[in-house]
């Protein structure tokens, strides 16, 4: 039987209070923390997402979640005999020296500078699956909110296990020249190689999620009817 060790620092707290800055913790099963904002967190089969008021903090616990719950974050890094498969979720929730930040944003986005992950929680994306093509007749892909914030957690391993090359692969803007325009001109290319390696990861998770893969930067933002799906929100009659 695995006890949480840290279990009276934090007695304080109801399981699902909401604090400051609209912040979530990550607690791994063992109790060994990795701390975010005011808030822990932990894998719970059956979770009662009712009981969670904010809905903020509901919807980053269905998406983490989802995430946790079926391993979509099980991702092959690298090529060939350089290959590795990695549970980045994993990675980042037993990591004992880094902290990662979720906030609710209005738009996802990573800042290394602070190790936080803004998220926008009630809105799924929806993108050109080739950029040379209109959108309709199948050119339109979705992904779930879920699948926006294992980017940006995607983002932030890159960032902590693999710095030099996420730092170099941030200053290679050679990308913006791949020339991914739309017919009527709009450059969708990637605005660093950073950008593109991590959407090829995020890839291999939409595959498991059963969603559209990216193969450029253009993206819109729509609600949907939770975090964990792509299903447009229903207009209220």
């Amino acid at each position: 039987m695995n006890v949480d060790n840290a279990a009276d620092e934090y007695v304080r707290w109801p399981p699902y209070s909401f604090g400051m800055n609209n912040p979530i913790f990550f607690i791994d099963p063992d109790g060994q923390r990795i701390k975010i904002g005011d808030h822990y967190y932990s894998y719970e089969k059956d979770r009662d997402y009712d009981a969670i008021e904010d809905e903020f903090e509901r919807n980053t616990y269905k998406a983490i979640d989802q995430l946790y719950s079926s391993d979509t974050m099980n991702i092959t890094i690298g090529e060939g005999e350089n290959a590795e498969t990695i549970n980045v979720l994993d990675v980042l929730i037993n990591d004992k020296d880094n902290d990662v930040t979720i906030v609710k944003g209005e738009s996802n986005k990573y800042d290394p500078n602070t190790d936080t992950v803004k998220f926008k929680d009630t809105h799924g994306a929806y993108f050109r699956k080739d950029a040379g093509k209109a959108y309709g007749n199948g050119n339109t892909g979705r992904n779930s909110a879920s699948s926006l914030l294992a980017h940006e957690l995607i983002h932030n391993y890159n960032d902590v296990h693999d710095n030099k090359n996420y730092r170099k692969r941030k200053a290679d803007k050679s990308t913006k020249k791949e020339g991914l325009k739309t017919p009527k001109g709009a450059d969708l290319s990637f605005s660093n190689a950073e950008e593109k390696y991590t959407i090829t990861l995020t890839n291999q998770v939409n595959e498991k999620l059963k969603q559209d893969k990216r193969t450029n930067y253009g993206r819109g933002y729509y609600p949907t009817e939770s975090p964990t799906t792509t299903e447009p929100k229903k207009k209220k009659q």
